[in-house]
């Protein structure tokens, strides 16, 4: 006998791009319903047609019958969740963080950087623009800040065109980046910079937030430029991680563990300084996951909004 081995399943994007086609088709009033265990989603719409337009999505062509199992996960994974699983695009990042604490929730999550991930996971290694387009629900980006942060602008002034040559021209190509993200058909989108030119070239951040409200003895104040997403929830002030006091310049000032003295970061010089600047704290990324990728148990219903703006968490 002849055993003709099988295109792969992406069970995991299956369920996410199910999920998105229920959340599409079912009022908000009528996805509470389902949630709080109201009603199923065939009372309002056939899912089984839903479910069978997702799989061709990926497996154009293909028999469903040849996928039966690994179909009755993805929808079983679908509606355990409350239909809240996306597919989702974590650009510029290459530790995998952010990624990792999504797909351990459930969603299919893909990283996307010029570089390799550091850990095992969906990598698109290239330039995130050539995957824009590819039907993600949700986009968290982390564009690279090097030309983009406030602390570094001055380097643009003209008078230091000798020592930073063509730091303005490397700064404007950056913002262009940012917009194209922006510009993404991609509904829900989170952007994260420290305090940039963002702020001041597009729109101001939604918000800023910082580790050491999310568990970690570190500051780095981060800024978040959301669409269509909720704030990250900061938890009470006595919740956070305490600073120390230290004297700078004959005064008392508060610094956390990353920070020397003088408030700059206090890492060691060497070729990895940046890669350990730039990765996501871990309690961040968690607060990400669980806040825009909703599928916890401690999250509770959305309130009723208008179909178009229904939130996947």
């Amino acid at each position: 006998m002849t055993v003709i081995a099988l295109p792969q399943l992406d069970v995991t994007r299956l369920a996410a791009d199910y999920s998105a086609a229920v959340r599409e088709s079912l009022t908000d009033s009528q996805m509470l319903n389902v949630r709080n265990g109201d009603a199923v989603a065939d009372d309002y719409d056939d899912t089984s047609e839903m479910l069978a337009e997702a799989f061709h999505k990926q497996m154009p062509g293909a028999d469903l019958e040849h996928y039966g199992d690994d179909i009755v996960i993805a929808a079983e994974r679908a509606e355990a969740s409350g239909y809240r699983l996306s597919r989702v695009l974590v650009a510029c990042e290459f530790s995998g963080t952010v990624r990792d604490a999504l797909t351990a929730r459930g969603h299919s999550a893909m990283s996307c950087d010029m570089l390799p991930t550091d850990t095992p996971g969906q990598h698109h290694q290239g330039d995130v623009r050539e995957i824009l387009g590819d039907g993600f629900d949700m986009m968290i980006a982390h564009p690279p800040c090097t030309y983009l942060a406030a602390s570094q602008l001055w380097r643009c002034q003209p008078k230091h065109d000798k020592d930073f040559p063509a730091r303005q021209q490397a700064s404007d190509e950056a913002l262009e980046f940012v917009r194209d993200l922006m510009a993404a058909p991609i509904p829900r989108q989170a952007i994260e910079n420290p305090v940039s030119r963002i702020g001041t070239a597009i729109r101001p951040a939604s918000q800023y937030v910082q580790p050491y409200q999310f568990g970690h003895d570190a500051s780095k104040n981060t800024g978040l430029w959301l669409e269509n997403l909720p704030l990250l929830p900061v938890p009470h002030e006595s919740e956070w991680i305490p600073p120390r006091m230290v004297r700078y310049q004959g005064k008392l000032v508060k610094r956390w563990a990353n920070q020397s003295a003088c408030g700059a970061d206090n890492k060691s010089p060497g070729p990895d300084r940046w890669k350990l600047r730039s990765k996501t704290f871990q309690g961040i990324a968690d607060a990400m996951a669980d806040t825009w990728g909703g599928i916890s148990q401690a999250v509770t219903p959305a309130p009723v909004r208008e179909a178009a703006q229904l939130a996947l968490f």
